[in-house]
């Protein structure tokens, strides 16, 4: 089964799926690593243990192979190690090793990796606040459609968490514009989504948020127009 691209949420993507069941058994051993194994075989080994794929489901072994490949330089298992430091699955939760993974996975451009660094630094989850550093992690993403991207890294892509983060991305980056004191950035952002986007529940939260936005700015007059689009 060809598993593709990343996961997420409105908000933090990791506090929701922390709900989801049977994610401990922290019994991982370095004793055990293979041997003798590439990166891509020893990460499509934690594929299946993580996934109960053509192997039992083990999220401790999962972890054990995956950290084998990212300690080759396989970007989607430093994405997903990473992800399994933030949402402590198979290992114990460790927010700063998190962050410390997505960097590595990043720079060879994980789009999971970058994802998650920027909700990372939006929450302040693993180290300091930054909108800022959300904003530039954001951006790098945002063009990138999951149904199209051909990146072969994360065996957590079926969660519907990613879907419903990815596609409402764009209200992200407008509250990190708006947090940094750029209105008309944010409002631009508005736009552009408005305009693209099918769904009337996001279409009437992204107006919702221009109002709001236009009136904190003194846009009075913009602010009561009507709706862009519903």
């Amino acid at each position: 089964m060809v598993i593709v691209a990343v996961l997420g949420i409105i908000g933090n993507l990791i506090e929701e799926n922390e709900s989801s069941s049977s994610r401990g058994n922290y019994s991982y051993s370095s004793s055990n690593a293979s041997q003798n194994l590439s990166a891509q075989d020893e990460y499509n080994l934690g594929a299946s243990y993580y996934n109960g794929a053509g192997k039992e489901q083990n999220y401790s072994l999962a972890f054990q192979h995956f950290s084998n490949a990212a300690n080759q330089g396989h970007a989607g298992a430093q994405g997903m190690v990473g992800y399994m430091y933030q949402a402590g699955i198979g290992v114990e939760k460790n927010p700063q090793k998190a962050v410390g993974y997505y960097e590595k996975a990043a720079k060879q451009g994980s789009v999971l990796a970058q994802l998650n660094l920027g909700l990372m630094y939006y929450h302040g989850n693993g180290g300091a606040q930054s909108n800022q550093k959300a904003l530039e992690y954001f951006n790098k993403v945002k063009d990138i459609h999951h149904t199209n991207n051909n990146e072969i890294m994360s065996p957590i892509f079926t969660d519907e968490l990613f879907p419903r983060t990815y596609d409402r991305l764009p209200l992200k980056i407008a509250q990190c514009y708006v947090e940094l004191g750029k209105y008309n950035e944010a409002l631009l952002v508005l736009d552009k989504f408005i305009d693209k986007c099918n769904n009337k529940e996001l279409i009437q939260h992204a107006n919702n948020m221009k109002f709001l936005y236009n009136w904190k700015a003194g846009h009075y007059k913009e602010a009561l127009k009507r709706d862009r689009k519903s």
